[in-house]
């Protein structure tokens, strides 16, 4: 079972995980997908208001449970540290009112001080995660929207009108990210069938801010 979580951080949080891509379904007769009705607003408001640390509860796997600190953004650059207990993150976001991409990343990273993200800058590798249309079938990067409308009851407390993205890797597992209004992303998922034929899950919750 371990492994398999080994396999969830690798394609959750870094880079080299490829997508299975998605033959569209044959019923053309269907009704048109949901859209958000006011495209004006901004996808700043997925994003927290920083800084701020995220306490996330973790389900299926004793690395699940992970903390994420937000500082001081630079202009449109947000830091933050990303710490489940086995390794540490450095990971820089671009936030602007059309998209939120995580652009930096690094692991085993146990810095005391913060480096601004201008001086990454030359090592940026843009990977979107939202960005405007936010359409149900719209798809950013590695990254498919699958719903504007979930409704979620977290540790943290009920959220509706939740912005799922979901990607597809080769290997037949599935990556779910959950988002919502001032907080930002508030769960991520992780389904997985072993060779076996058994359904493998983990699940990180926002349980706490401060």
């Amino acid at each position: 079972m371990r492994k398999y979580f080994f396999l969830f951080l690798s394609c959750l949080l870094l880079s080299g995980c490829v997508t299975k891509t998605e033959q569209p379904p044959k019923d053309s007769h269907t009704n048109p997908p949901p859209v958000v009705e006011n495209q004006k607003i901004s996808l700043l408001d997925y994003f927290p208001k920083t800084p701020i640390d995220k306490f996330f509860i973790g389900i299926g796997n004793e690395f699940a449970q992970y903390t994420e600190k937000f500082y001081p953004n630079e202009g449109p650059y947000y830091p933050a540290v990303m710490d489940n207990g086995g390794n540490r993150f450095f990971r820089i976001y671009k936030v602007t009112d059309q998209e939120i991409a995580l652009v930096y990343e690094q692991p085993d990273f146990y810095e005391d001080d913060i480096p601004t993200p201008s001086s990454f800058e030359g090592r940026f590798i843009i990977q979107p995660l939202l960005r405007f249309p936010l359409n149900v079938g719209e798809k950013v990067g590695q990254w498919k929207i699958t719903s504007l409308t979930e409704k979620l009851t977290l540790p943290i407390g009920e959220f509706s009108n939740v912005l799922v993205i979901q990607k597809v890797n080769e290997d037949g597992s599935i990556v779910r990210q959950y988002w919502a209004k001032e907080y930002g992303k508030i769960k991520d998922e992780f389904l997985f069938k072993d060779t076996n034929g058994d359904l493998y899950e983990v699940s990180s919750e926002l349980q706490n801010i401060k």
